[in-house]
């Protein structure tokens, strides 16, 4: 679950470059971006529901797996809302918007948006880290 959460908040980072410049290189950075995240989320997801599924009791397993999937559709969405409403909130509006000196504030908003997105999953990796134990013996420990 660490190294898929290790791997998600670094292809948020490297989407959330907006300096560099468009075109190619940017394109570049964000299909590495992309790729991580993806990748990231595959090694996160599985272990995820694995470590909810397996901790639940047999009777509440349907419980606990519709728990689960709303809980991570719910947080999914909240954060690419909340991470959305920063960015546009800091973009340009009305006629300024169009302006060629405006494209220095939508790459602000956009980076913006995405440094909280970051900064959500590094919580996120933190938590990991602090509430699931490493080993059966931790876990029996508990």
């Amino acid at each position: 679950m660490m190294l898929g959460l290790t791997l998600l908040a670094i292809g948020v980072l490297l989407l959330a470059q907006t300096w560099v410049p468009a075109k190619v290189p940017y394109l570049t950075v964000a299909f590495i971006g992309f790729s991580l995240f993806g990748i990231g989320l595959g090694f996160f997801a599985t272990p995820a529901v694995d470590t909810a599924m397996t901790n639940a009791p047999l009777e509440k397993a349907g419980i606990a797996g519709g728990i689960f999937k709303m809980a991570s559709s719910l947080g999914a969405s909240m954060g690419i809302a909340i991470g959305l409403a920063i960015s546009s909130g800091l973009w340009p509006a009305g006629p300024a918007a169009r302006a060629p000196e405006s494209d220095h504030a939508w790459r602000v908003g956009t980076a913006a948006g995405l440094t909280f997105v970051f900064a959500m999953m590094v919580i996120s990796l933190l938590t990991v880290m602090v509430a699931i134990p490493r080993s059966k013996a931790a876990a029996a420990a508990v």
